[in-house]
């Protein structure tokens, strides 16, 4: 069950990637380029695509098409609204970022297809670090190999932009590892942090911050003490989803806070 991401960026490509895992799905790329993209989604057999639109210095369109002619669902994943897209894509899926990993694990379970229940099972934790271990150490060694170009470029002639666009890639490469790094802690120690261990994004409830009794078992859900959850409700609102969400933007950010009482 092959999932496309198409995504310059290494930060956002590395959170997608993180989703699409969760949502039980193997992932093909992340592409960071429109022909790498095309070749691809031409030689694989897909479940569904996260697209981001601009790449680099060209658009995505392309690789839509391809996939409406293979009949692969496909969600588009950008910073722009739908005013940019072309008269025969202006009702493709779209959602605009910023999104939180667990909000796009839950929109590529409705979109694509659902495993079959004789599909192999999904990476236990145990397994899920591994693959990241692995992933960790090649994205050490491509940052290596970054910096020393990045050092190369200042002292043979290149123009001011192109040592900052190399340097601010540089910059994403290392902020994707730390996002790895992140998510090993988490699968080493799923009750470390708060909001860590929730898997998925809970329906839209409203919490009663005057209802005592249900304090207690939203809080253990979440995995705060009721005086962080009064706090969170103070700050975001009573939205069960918010919440759920602020957590996980929390948890993968590294913005702890205090733990539980």
């Amino acid at each position: 069950m092959n999932v496309l991401i198409v995504e310059d960026n290494c930060l956002v490509g590395e959170m997608m990637r993180l989703a699409v895992e969760d949502a039980a799905f193997t992932v093909v790329g992340p592409a960071a380029t429109l022909e790498q993209g095309q070749r691809l989604a031409a030689a694989n057999d897909l479940s569904g695509a996260l697209v981001d639109i601009h790449l680099g210095g060209a658009k995505a369109f392309p690789i839509a098409r391809l996939l409406q002619t293979k009949q692969v669902p496909f969600l588009f994943v950008t910073g722009y609204d739908r005013s940019v897209l072309p008269d025969d894509l202006k009702t493709a899926p779209l959602v605009s970022k910023p999104l939180a990993v667990g909000e796009l694990t839950e929109m590529a379970v409705a979109l694509f297809k659902r495993p079959p229940k004789d599909a192999a099972p999904r990476l236990d934790a145990i397994a899920r670090a591994a693959a990241l271990r692995v992933r960790i150490a090649q994205a050490e060694d491509r940052i290596a190999t970054q910096r020393r170009r990045v050092e190369r470029m200042q002292f043979t002639g290149y123009s001011a932009d192109q040592v900052r666009l190399a340097s601010d890639i540089l910059d994403q490469m290392q902020t994707a590892v730390e996002l790895m790094r992140e998510t090993l802690r988490r699968l080493d120690d799923p009750v470390s942090r708060p909001g860590a261990s929730i898997s998925r994004p809970i329906s839209d409830e409203i919490i009663d911050a005057a209802d005592i009794g249900s304090l207690e078992p939203w809080a253990a859900r979440f995995g705060v003490s009721i005086e962080q959850l009064l706090r969170l409700v103070s700050e975001v609102g009573p939205s069960a989803r918010q919440i759920a969400r602020t957590l996980a933007q929390t948890s993968l950010t590294g913005e702890a806070r205090k733990s539980k009482h």
